[in-house]
């Protein structure tokens, strides 16, 4: 009878589990078909199928495969290993590929000063829930610029057109915290981890300003080829693989 009664345990277990199971994955297909990505990646850290809450090591090794344990060791290794990584030299860099590249007339209109219409629309295009950088501010909270008199607005303004003119931004838009994602393997290695910078979200909008400069003289002059989709307005890198499986199943 023993036997029995676990036998029924183990059933009534799996079926619960099965039922679990069932109604997580109708809520991450919910999520998915609405577009909240967010939600979507929320619901889905919420369970490892391996039974493991956190996928990085406290403890790393350094050079000489020595397990370190003390946090300031710790630092100091990835500190190491970053300044490595993004310092080496590739040598497949071909130092005279600038030459090959056509030369386009200076364009003074791009020069001009960020005008204040220009930063209402970086920052009204800032994605929500987004990490934050040095300065711990939230892009919810730079949004609010827009509201009332629009007088954060103005003064934030003000300091990107110093930023532009005297080429000093201030010092938390230009640093960055690094944060490592585990990806595969022993996760005490460092190179089994990718680094993610962190910045500053007011610090972008000064480089969306840049960049939705160059995008409109860039598709305004035609420099662009046709055959690039990526990184640009209204278009998608899908649209090329869909004529590739037009082309190939005619």
């Amino acid at each position: 009878m023993l036997k029995a009664a676990r036998k029924k345990r183990s059933i009534a277990r799996w079926r619960a589990l099965e039922t679990f199971f069932e109604g997580y994955v109708r809520q991450l297909e919910k999520k998915s078909r609405e577009g909240d990505q967010a939600g979507f990646y929320r619901h889905l850290k919420m369970i490892d199928v391996e039974g493991k809450r956190s996928f990085t090591s406290q403890n790393i090794k350094d050079e000489d495969g020595k397990v370190l344990r003390d946090p300031t060791f710790i630092r100091q290794r990835w500190a190491r290993w970053f300044h490595k990584l993004l310092n080496t030299k590739s040598p497949t860099i071909d130092l005279h590929a600038a030459d090959k590249v056509k030369r386009w007339p200076t364009c003074v209109p791009l020069d001009d000063i960020p005008s204040l219409l220009e930063v209402e629309e970086a920052v009204r295009e800032m994605a929500n829930r987004k990490a934050v950088g040095l300065d711990d501010l939230p892009a919810e909270l730079i949004k609010l610029f827009l509201d009332g008199d629009q007088g954060l607005l103005r003064a934030f303004h003000a300091t990107v057109v110093d930023a532009w003119q005297t080429g000093d931004a201030p010092q938390q838009w230009k640093d960055a915290t690094i944060k490592v994602l585990f990806k595969k393997g022993n996760t005490m290695e460092c190179g089994n981890y990718r680094g993610i910078c962190l910045v500053a979200h007011a610090g972008k909008m000064l480089l969306k300003v840049v960049a939705t400069r160059l995008s409109h003289y860039c598709e305004r002059e035609g420099i662009l080829p046709e055959e690039q989709s990526g990184f640009r307005p209204h278009r998608s890198t899908l649209d090329l693989l869909f004529a590739i499986q037009r082309l190939l199943f005619v």
